[in-house]
């Protein structure tokens, strides 16, 4: 079981991910530098939608939750646009 600790880590990594697509970067370079990040937040069952693990014993960690829809969001954008 992930720890507190763990999930106040990935908060902290979440809001930080986020200051920088909106301060620096452009989104795919973004999407490609915070993938690790995306998927060390998401339960991604075999054929089903990715979710976001934002709860830890009760607890709700907003940035991870913020960046998990929005990294969720930016792919389908670029997804779609390249299509």
């Amino acid at each position: 079981m992930k720890t507190e600790v763990y999930f106040l880590l990935k908060d902290l990594d979440c809001e930080t991910a986020l200051r920088v697509l909106f301060e620096k970067q452009i989104v795919s370079e973004w999407l490609k530098n915070y993938q690790s990040l995306y998927q060390s937040i998401v339960i991604a069952p075999e054929g089903l939608p990715a979710v976001v693990q934002a709860h830890n014993d009760d607890r709700f960690y907003e940035f991870i939750f913020l960046f998990g829809q929005t990294y969720q969001s930016l792919m389908e954008c670029q997804t779609k646009l390249k299509k």
